[in-house]
């Protein structure tokens, strides 16, 4: 199977700091393409709290999303950390052509509606700022809460929230990818149309 393009944003930290912190499966799977999202935004001088206040305050994060466009020139897969999920989830609502989303930490998706491309969240039990319940029911195709975890648990690749993590969005991008490769089932066949019993021989005068 190709190796798809996995589009990967970084939280307002510049977190993670390259796609070398992507472990296996996933750097196996995917060929990953980083952004950080200082970049994306046009301001790769900010970073932290100044960066989320470009962001959601100064109008940002719509250059980011719109940057996005640019950046996803083949069609793949996209995964975000915190704010970066968030700037994802808008591109792919607003058409950027990506196969699926995973969001990370990104509590900012709280304020954000339902979109038809395939997508899964995932956040920390103990992320004070993670969407209510009703909205982890009623926006994401699916979400995973990791009881024990706080916001920033996708800083330790190693912990066993972020293996699972991980493992669980391999195992996502193999199955769509399955499924895009799977033919389309044919058409079911028309019936023959039943035609009226022909006459034979001269009717009556």
């Amino acid at each position: 199977m190709t190796r798809a393009k996995l589009y990967l944003v970084s939280d307002i930290h510049v977190r993670p700091q390259g796609p070398g912190g992507i472990p296996d499966p996933l750097a196996t799977i995917c060929e990953i393409v980083y952004l950080a999202l200082n970049d994306l935004c046009g301001r790769p001088d900010l970073s932290g709290e100044a960066l989320h206040r470009h962001l959601f305050c100064e109008g940002g994060a719509e250059v980011a999303a719109a940057r996005l466009s640019t950046e996803v020139d083949i069609p793949g897969f996209g995964l975000g950390f915190s704010a970066g999920g968030t700037i994802l989830w808008r591109a792919a609502a607003r058409g950027v052509p990506l196969l699926g989303v995973f969001c990370i930490s990104s509590t900012r998706l709280r304020d954000e509606g339902p979109m038809t491309t395939p997508n899964q969240v995932f956040f920390g039990g103990r992320d004070p700022l993670q969407p209510p319940s009703d909205w982890l029911d009623r926006v994401p195709e699916r979400s995973i809460v990791h009881p024990g975890a706080t916001h920033d648990y996708y800083s330790d690749p190693g912990s066993k929230e972020m293996i699972a993590t991980y493992g669980m969005i391999a195992t996502r991008i193999r199955n769509l990818q399955k499924d895009r490769c799977r033919p389309a089932p044919r058409p079911a066949a028309c019936p023959s149309p039943v035609l009226p019993e022909g006459r034979t021989g001269r009717g009556n005068a």
